[in-house]
């Protein structure tokens, strides 16, 4: 079992756990770079489509992507 901010695996689909861990690269690159467009935020940590990554960033956080941006 993970601890902390992680998710335990057993909790979860493979899916969830690996979209997790995209949404957690998200946050990452948004703070570290936020020149960078969501677009490309989504594609550098794995969403191939910028509505799966706005649906699995809302599910993991509780707010869209742009208003984590702004923030």
């Amino acid at each position: 079992r993970l601890v902390g901010s992680e998710m335990c695996i057993r909790d979860r689909s493979f899916s969830d756990y690996v979209n997790q861990f995209r949404v957690e690269e998200c946050k990452r690159l948004m703070d570290a770079e936020p020149q960078t467009s969501l677009q490309e935020i989504a594609e550098r940590s794995g969403f191939h489509s910028i509505s799966t990554f706005r649906r699995a960033f809302q599910k993991y956080t509780g707010i869209i992507p742009s208003e984590y941006k702004r923030n």
